[in-house]
């Protein structure tokens, strides 16, 4: 069975018993404490993460009531640690990138002069720069990753907030003439059903 959604995402119809049964429940799980629209202690050294943090309670606060409650705020703490240390290997990706770059057009330059020694010494140092760009492209997707699935379970993708919306039912087609034709007929018994 699907875990019950907060109430904030219903729209279906709800006897007055229902509400007050989804309320009493969210009720039990709500705390004292707010979630600070400012940045949380342990994000102040990190410049990303706390743009991030300042940017999703905008977005929480602005929400008529919020599905994301202090319970949360260790999630959301790490979820803005991810995307700040995902910045830090794109950044580390492009060094790499650049690096990798010059030394291909320093192999090249040196095979020109005849210098087949350091030229191949180069060629070595450029496979190893190789290989940290896609070990770093392995890290990031692993982060994008556990990002991504953070962020289905705060109600942050269309997907996960289309989820919680109920399906609406499909009109019922009226039946046709053969249909109600057969369920006047009587059964083989000579009996109507």
């Amino acid at each position: 069975m699907p875990a019950a959604k907060p109430k904030a995402l219903i729209v279906r119809h709800e006897t007055k018993a229902e509400l007050q049964a989804r309320a009493d429940k969210e009720a039990a799980f709500s705390t004292e404490y707010q979630l600070p629209k400012g940045t949380p202690a342990e994000l102040k050294d990190y410049s990303i993460a706390a743009a991030t943090w300042r940017r999703l309670m905008r977005e929480f606060l602005s929400i008529e009531e919020s599905y994301v409650i202090s319970l949360d705020r260790d999630m959301l703490i790490s979820y803005c640690m991810l995307v700040e240390q995902l910045e830090q290997l794109e950044e580390m990706r492009k060094v790499a990138y650049a690096h990798w770059m010059s030394l291909a057009k320093k192999v090249d330059v040196v095979k020109t002069k005849g210098d087949a020694a350091l030229a191949l010494k180069i060629s070595v140092e450029v496979s190893g720069v190789f290989d940290l760009i896609l070990k770093l492209d392995a890290r990031a997707d692993q982060k994008r990753k556990t990002i991504f699935a953070m962020q289905k379970s705060l109600y942050m993708t269309p997907r996960a907030r289309a989820g919680a919306i109920p399906r609406r039912k499909a009109p019922e087609q009226p039946k046709d003439e053969m249909e109600m034709l057969l369920e006047e007929t009587p059964d083989a018994n000579g009996e109507e059903e």
